[in-house]
């Protein structure tokens, strides 16, 4: 029996991230001291010498070498010594983490160092499995017996377990009440102050009735996250792969989904002041002539040096294709690339599939569920959408609304109604309720106003409280007109 190496992506993937993550280092490194013949037997080629000199580095200076490890390329291959082969593949490997160590910088450790740990055991496990077999050719049964014995685990050593004394760890408790919450997401404009912001581990809803925007919205937060520096995958079950990448399309070039040089006259709603500190809606013309491969290019090449460490990637699948499992096996495969998500926008959740067929409210509230614990195990924010029911077209989201399986509630740490009238909708306004929310007090009868258009694809152009805009005013100039 030989041990199965680690193939060269899954080898790549870790030597990234303990270039540029000390916590990589400090669980990592500490596993792989375990056993020299682990270590020799999983890691290949230059990836072994490599590995070698990070091991090096983080010993006598307790934290990852980031940057320095050109430095110390430059100094480890300048004796006539070493061969010019390896050489070569290591200034290869080096040089091409130029534009990685921004992008890699806040990536999702947590997530990788779970993908690592799960290789280094199946390694750990087949070198026991491979020693036993060689002493059992040898007849050595007392030593096989030994190896069992003695076998090593590979396991986080940290206790999921917390214990404060809160009136005698008094200086603990002050200590961690001191920590800043480790937000990653922040809502545009005044929404952050009214929702809150995201951290590792939450799972959002967006609720509404049909065509109300939730795929906008879902796609607003994608883009929102990715101009942040985030990593942002997309499950699009919904559409076709040509529809979902046209509205991203619409979103960053801001344009009309028109045909090209067909004009459209489109009224973009803004804010002004008013009197006694109270603001009013006013709107702007554009003229806008669509969507076309030349602003697409022009703008995807102009925004990806502006979204640095960011990425986006969309996976689409026929609707009733894809499971949750499924979902994390792929996310899996992603992470092995050197891709870790921090955000995951699946839409919807309610038409992921069901390959146990149990009855569908069950069948709903166990992938509610799924996707709650995808969300803690990937250590990222999963978002996704929901309807409420056809109540909701005549009047404002609330908690019982949702369709389905009132559960869902249960299962998100945030959910976010969207309201809207018809003429509401012509003037490009729309209200936000928080109909749950783990992190920070709400109220469902607390409204943020949203401007937006949808012909350009921005759902979200400006938000402000609601009691603090003239809002009816606004309205009533919309009350017998086509919104344009």
């Amino acid at each position: 029996m030989e041990i199965t190496r680690i193939e060269n992506d899954k080898q790549k993937m870790i030597m990234m991230s303990l270039i540029v993550s000390e916590k990589f280092c400090k669980e990592i490194i500490p596993i792989l001291d375990i056993d020299y013949q682990l270590v020799s037997q999983t890691f290949t080629g230059f990836y072994r010498t490599v590995l070698d000199w990070i091991s090096e580095y983080y010993k006598k200076y307790k934290t990852s070498p980031g940057k320095d490890i050109k430095q110390i390329f430059e100094t480890k291959t300048s004796t006539d010594k070493f061969e010019a082969n390896e050489r070569e593949l290591i200034g290869q490997f080096i040089a091409n983490l130029n534009d990685k160590f921004v992008r890699e910088k806040n990536f999702n450790e947590d997530y990788v160092l779970d993908q690592a740990r799960n290789y280094l055991r199946i390694a750990n496990l087949e070198l026991l499995q491979l020693r036993i077999d060689e002493a059992k050719a040898n007849g050595n049964i007392d030593l096989a017996e030994a190896l069992i014995n003695s076998f090593k685990k590979i396991e986080k050593e940290t206790s999921n377990i917390n214990l404060v004394d809160v009136f005698q760890d008094v200086d603990r408790v002050i200590e961690i009440l001191s920590e800043e919450d480790e937000y990653i997401f922040k809502w545009p404009g005044y929404l952050n102050r009214f929702i809150g912001g995201l951290s590792r581990g939450s799972f959002v809803c967006v609720t509404g009735p049909g065509k109300r925007g939730k795929s906008w919205w879902l796609k607003e937060i994608a883009l929102t996250a990715l101009f942040q520096g985030l990593r942002v995958a997309i499950f699009n079950l919904e559409m076709t792969e040509k529809e979902y990448l046209k509205r991203i399309a619409q979103n960053v070039c801001g344009e009309v989904s028109s045909k090209k040089n067909k004009e459209k006259l489109v009224q973009v709603p803004y804010f002004v002041p008013g009197e006694n500190g109270i603001e009013n809606i006013n709107y702007r013309e554009y003229k806008k002539t669509g969507i076309d491969t030349v602003k697409v290019r022009k703008k995807l090449v102009e925004l990806r040096s502006m979204i640095r460490a960011g990425q986006l990637k969309i996976f689409s699948c026929p609707t009733d294709s894809l499971t949750v499992p499924g979902l994390k096996s792929e996310l899996d495969k992603q992470v092995i690339s050197g891709f870790s998500p921090d955000i995951i926008v699946v839409d919807f959740a309610d038409i992921l599939a069901d390959t146990e067929k149990n009855e569908y409210r069950h069948a709903i509230d166990k992938k509610w569920k799924q996707l709650r614990g995808l969300a803690l195990s990937s250590h990222s924010i999963v978002v996704t959408g929901s309807h409420s029911n056809s109540g909701t077209f005549k009047k404002n989201v609330g908690q019982a609304d949702v369709s389905e399986d009132y559960r869902k509630v249960n299962h998100v740490t945030h959910m976010i109604g969207l309201n809207q009238t018809p003429v509401e909708k012509r003037a490009g306004v729309m209200r936000i309720n928080v109909l749950a929310n783990r992190t920070k007090y709400f109220n469902v009868e607390d409204y943020a106003v949203v401007l937006q258009n949808l012909h350009i694809g921005k759902c979200i152009i400006d938000s402000r409280a609601q009691k603090g805009i003239d809002l009816k005013a606004c309205l009533a100039l919309f009350q017998n007109e086509d919104w344009g």
